[in-house]
């Protein structure tokens, strides 16, 4: 797996590539002033090509929910490392997923681990198309699945959400805060008369999608109102496997962004009827 620092410059790297691609440019990053100047608030990579503006990026993990990294982290102690012995144990995509609280003190999660995984290696071949619930004996929740034929075979284990968590408000409120934050942060830089990036990694691909990150930026926007940001880029990721990266432009030219986005995702102020539609519906 790889570490923090290695994580973090591939996704900058995999978002610089499409910011060149979409604006037709050779940026390349030239520096990485937050490994240099450990003394001051600098931004975590600086890119420059001929003829251009000069691009101050500034990348921060995302958390859907107050103390998710608490959460993530008993879910992977206890769970997770399911998904690397049986990783390739299924000729189909298998996602298996939890309850969101359903690790508690004094549960025997070996055990229940165990009995998860062998049932899974005994029973998976019945298991239907799409998703399902299914009761297991020893286990202390129901568990869900959702099996996908059509894609390369994958196994992977997530969390459903608990009703009682307010996902698009606490996002909201998560979004606002970086947005202040990295605003302040980047204020130099686009003072300086750099353009400023702010790349927002969510590893949260269970709970939120590219569409609720957005709804959740418009209102955080409309809150931290920043003014030294250029652009807000969007990094999904799914930390085990280094493969699953899809980076969109949140916030930026139209022109630019509709060079960025798939042509279904409609980002962008040209689409604000129809968000503020979707707003109204939550």
């Amino acid at each position: 797996m790889e570490d923090r620092v290695q994580h973090q410059r591939r996704i900058i790297k995999a978002i610089l590539e499409r910011y060149n691609a979409a604006a037709e440019a050779a940026y390349s990053i030239t520096r990485w002033p937050d490994e240099e100047e450990r003394n001051a608030r600098a931004c975590d990579a600086y890119a420059e090509a001929a003829g251009r503006v000069p691009l101050a990026i500034e990348h921060t993990i995302l958390p859907t929910f107050d103390l998710q990294k608490q959460h993530d982290a008993q879910f992977m102690k206890v769970i997770g490392d399911l998904e690397t012995e049986l990783k390739n144990s299924f000729p189909f995509k298998l996602s298996l997923m939890i309850p969101m609280f359903a690790i508690q003190k004094g549960q025997q999660w070996a055990e229940i681990k165990e009995t998860i995984k062998v049932w899974l290696l005994s029973n998976v071949a019945g298991v239907p198309t799409g998703q399902s619930k299914h009761s297991i004996s020893g286990v202390p929740f129901e568990i869900s699945l959702r099996r996908d034929n059509d894609v390369p075979p994958l196994f992977t284990v997530g969390r459903w959400l608990d009703s009682a968590l307010n996902i698009p408000e606490q996002l909201t409120d998560r979004i606002a805060v970086a947005l202040v934050d990295k605003d302040s942060q980047l204020s130099q830089y686009k003072k300086d008369g750099n353009e400023t990036l702010l790349v927002m990694e969510s590893q949260d691909i269970a709970l939120v999608s590219s569409a609720t990150i957005y709804k959740a930026l418009l209102v955080a926007l409309s809150k931290a109102k920043p003014s030294h940001i250029s652009q807000v880029w969007l990094a999904e990721a799914y930390e085990p496997e280094v493969n699953y990266l899809f980076v969109y432009c949140l916030l930026g030219d139209q022109l630019f962004m509709d060079q960025v986005n798939p042509a279904n995702a409609m980002f962008g102020p040209r689409y604000a009827k129809h968000w503020a539609e979707e707003r109204s519906h939550d």
